[in-house]
């Protein structure tokens, strides 16, 4: 057999006597992959808007399986003219790795196909990420999304590019958001399987990207997804001495700056593992000190490509401190889902086998110790938070462990699949070794972890041949909510069901009025933090608590609002809204409740935003109302 079972000769037998391409052959591989995927993107982007398929009928469903088909089918007929050559083989399966990664583009893209939100639309925490996006077209420097007079604490890289992509094409960041998250999924396939294709087969690799996506590839966050898909291959490549591929200090330094600016959460979750490797490496390395300088020089390039992200965090917070009111949010995952190996479906059992394969071949496989140090870390992190969790119930982000776990226990259940079909293989004799058994069983793997992602990220809702609505199972998921987001003028994207549909929030009549008031970027207090999506205004403080940057200090401008509602007399009111602790609020974006116009459970009266010191609007859709402070100079006229 070819490739995907062979790669288990580097899983069992030691690594450093395993034969393997030559240096152009690895690179005219990766070349290809590249190629492919770049040549194959367009049209998985182009063909959802070309046929019109909407997502929500069979039609739509249907067309990435049929797209899928014909790709294996031309792959595999050309697999068959290289038949017996094995670095043909592997050509084609470089190629096959690109088509992949764009074919799930593909996916996503016609999940996508007629709204112009990303997935979830602006709901939970996609607010945030298109806040952030939406800042950066504005800066190029290290900035909170809503604050913007701190630096950011979430890491900045995949907004940053999004925001800067704004500014040079003028298209709204939040409409970039959708093709990003596409994209950058699909760059995690293709960058996880030329990672892995340094240290084990071609077929090998693209079956742990493929998989690794279906242990962990939430588009809503596809930063921490291409994070995920590189951090285990980049530790390998780069702290474990018996790996088959060393990787150079300053390319390293350069991927962990990377992953720093991308995702650093992987190295809190996983730091306890990684140090793991690292002492238990240094312990068994032919030089000591060679192998200090080495991670010394990782460190250092890391440190220095990140920078410009954690220099100026990490001056405020040790200047002025922070509140962590994020590590108080609770998620049910912490409870439940956190041994996704202990599920009985295709990824769990997966997981599971590689959870025992790499006990069984951790003495002989360059990969199995890595990963059990890495799982282990993993848990160790959940298990030292859960203390704390037990004792304020504050949720740490123990629920986040399963974000590395999960892939790197796919990673180890391929490697330890490919082992055993190579020891069976070898037993079996020619009947169990037949020319292409190991194509076939590539395209089974791509088969049944393209179904996987494609049923969990197209929309779960469709309408049936009398044009009825079908749910699939559940509550609508987050394909789903991408078509039922309004846009700012307050219409809905076409094709999403009416049914629980997310309520309209007047962002474009606000940025009318107050533009139309002489104001262009004011500070602004707002009930929704949808204002922030879409327009690069400065904010006093999000709505939610537990997703706040530390060095906002959430509970204390929280405390200040609360503070200043309690000041009746409108003169006193708007001299402490021009002056509160943390600065001045310009403009208060509100919602009517009652006789009150609230934020959050912050209750204001009327009475306060006296007309002689404020510009009132009180007629905007859906009980908002926005009360500007009057500047100095004269405004024009509303509206």
């Amino acid at each position: 057999m070819v490739d995907l079972v062979g790669a288990s000769v580097s899983a069992v037998s030691p690594p450093v006597r395993r034969p393997r391409l030559k240096a152009n052959a690895k690179l005219y591989g990766a070349t290809c992959a590249v190629l492919c995927w770049a040549a194959m993107l367009p049209l998985a982007f182009f063909l959802p808007k070309f046929f019109d398929l909407n997502p929500f009928t069979v039609r739509g469903a249907a067309a990435p399986a049929v797209a899928g088909l014909i790709a294996a089918a031309v792959l595999s007929g050309t697999a068959l003219i290289f038949r017996g050559r094995r670095r043909g083989i592997d050509l084609v399966i470089c190629c096959g790795a690109g088509v992949y990664s764009a074919w799930i583009a593909m996916v996503l893209w016609t999940s996508l196909h007629g709204t112009p939100f990303g997935f979830a639309g602006l709901v939970g925490d996609m607010q945030r990420m298109s806040a952030m996006a939406t800042r950066y077209a504005t800066t190029s420097a290290s900035t909170d999304h809503f604050v913007t007079s701190l630096p950011s604490e979430y890491p900045p890289l995949y907004h940053w590019i999004i925001g800067r992509s704004a500014a040079v094409t003028g298209i709204p960041a939040w409409r970039l958001l959708g093709d990003a998250e596409v994209i950058t999924v699909s760059l995690a396939v293709l960058a996880a399987f030329l990672l892995w294709r340094m240290l084990v087969p071609s077929g090998a690799a693209l079956a742990i990207a493929a998989f690794g996506i279906v242990a962990y590839g939430e588009p809503l966050k596809p930063f921490a997804v291409l994070a995920a898909a590189v951090f285990t291959p980049w530790v390998i490549a780069s702290f474990v001495t018996r790996s088959p591929w060393r990787m150079h200090w300053a390319w390293s330094g350069l991927i962990g700056g990377g992953l720093i600016l991308l995702y650093q959460g992987y190295f809190m979750y996983a730091g306890i593992g990684l140090l793991l490797i690292v002492g238990v490496n240094l312990w068994s390395a032919a030089s000591r000190r060679r192998y200090l300088s080495h991670c010394a020089g990782v460190l250092a390039v890391a440190l220095i490509v990140s920078s410009w992200f954690l220099v100026p965090y990490a001056s405020v917070l040790l200047a002025e401190g922070g509140q962590a009111t994020a590590m108080a949010w609770v998620n049910t995952a912490i409870a439940d889902g956190q041994f996704p190996f202990l599920q009985l479906t295709l990824i769990g059992l997966l997981q599971l086998a590689g959870l025992f394969g790499a006990v069984w071949y951790r003495l002989t496989a360059f990969w199995a110790a890595p990963v059990i140090m890495l799982v282990v870390g993993a848990y160790a992190y959940y298990a030292v938070m859960g203390i704390g969790f037990l004792q304020d119930g504050g949720g740490r982000q123990m629920h986040y462990v399963v974000r590395i776990a999960s892939p790197v226990l796919a990673a180890a259940g391929v490697l330890t699949v490919a082992a055993v079909a190579r020891t069976v293989a070898r037993a079996g004799g020619p009947a169990f070794g037949r020319p292409g058994s190991g194509m076939c069983a590539l395209l089974v793997v791509a088969l049944a972890a393209g179904t996987a992602y494609a049923d969990r990220w197209s929309p779960n809702m469709r309408r049936d041949w009398q044009n009825r609505w079908t749910y699939l199972g559940g509550a609508p998921n987050e394909a789903v909510v991408a078509h039922q987001e309004p846009l700012p003028s307050g219409q809905y994207p076409p094709y999403g069901p009416e049914e629980g549909r997310t309520s309209r929030f007047p962002a474009l009549d606000i940025s009318r009025t107050v533009r139309g008031w002489g104001q262009e970027r004011p500070l602004t207090l707002s009930y929704d933090e949808r204002l922030f999506s879409y327009l690069p205004w400065p904010g006093y403080v999000g709505v939610d608590r537990t997703s706040a940057n530390s060095l906002v200090r959430w509970d204390d401008r929280h405390a200040e609002v609360r503070l200043l509602a309690q000041t009746r007399d409108a003169r006193a009111f708007v001299a402490r809204a021009a002056a509160t602790r943390f600065g001045p609020i310009d403009l208060f974006v509100l919602r009517r409740s009652g006789s009150r116009w609230t934020w959050l459970d912050v209750a204001f009266d009327p009475g306060q935003f006296d007309t002689r010191f404020f510009l009132v609007r009180q007629d905007l859709p859906h009980g908002t109302v926005i009360a500007l402070r009057k500047p100095e100079l004269a405004v024009k006229a509303v509206p």
